[in-house]
């Protein structure tokens, strides 16, 4: 039967994600806890667990800022996270990177494989990440993203009066949806969600990245 995680009673929980073996957790104050299965790095603490029963905070995610997301593959962990000081916000990845689901080159992995800490995940700065998701079963990562306004005197590349995609509004849906869709015409629907009515220019409102 469900029980409490005792460990966490003292911190409000406001979103977890789940992989094949492993879990994470993040509190009202953005902290991220990670537990479970830890074999291939996807707890984040620098090292090669088998197994870790207790939730432990990421402390290099903690040095950041806050975060925003989690999300779990079958081995690999994903967080976005707001940097404390610029406020801008970042991808970060770790865990097993085999088959590319961490968006992070070979070179950059341990034995070409593993990621043991976040990594910062290299993406277009013109573009903002609001969404990110994975699955338990997963060796593949997805991101929505959305273009960023322009600020140096040109017009946005999303038009005028476009609305904002907040990284929190859709969250839900977004997540459930993209671990789900299987086929072109649910992952459409999945978008047009996003921004009602923008179907005749919903390419240049909203994109999909997957790696893995």
């Amino acid at each position: 039967r469900p029980e409490q995680v005792k460990a966490m009673r003292v911190s409000r929980c406001v979103d977890v994600a789940a992989g094949s073996r492993h879990t994470l957790a993040i509190t009202e104050r953005g902290l991220v806890f990670a537990f479970g299965a830890g074999g291939s790095g996807q707890l984040g603490s620098g090292g090669i667990a088998e197994t870790e029963p207790y939730p432990k905070v990421v402390e290099s995610l903690k040095e950041i800022g806050k975060c925003l997301q989690v999300a779990c593959g079958h081995s690999h962990s994903m967080a976005l996270v707001q940097h404390e000081e610029s406020l801008k916000e970042n991808v970060y990845a770790w865990g097993l990177g085999s088959s590319g689901q961490l968006g992070i080159p070979k070179e950059q992995l341990q034995d070409r494989k593993l990621s043991p800490l976040p990594q910062k995940v290299r993406l277009d700065p013109g573009l903002r990440v609001v969404s990110i998701t994975s699955g338990p079963l997963a060796h593949h990562s997805f991101l929505v993203m959305q273009r960023i306004a322009a600020t140096n005197g040109y017009p946005a590349s999303n038009g005028a009066g476009a609305r904002d995609l907040s990284p929190r509004e859709g969250l839900r849906v977004a997540r459930h949806s993209l671990q789900t869709a299987i086929d072109a015409d649910e992952l459409l629907r999945l978008l047009r969600s996003l921004r009602p009515g923008a179907e005749a220019s919903l390419s240049s409102q909203a994109l999909v990245k997957a790696v893995g």
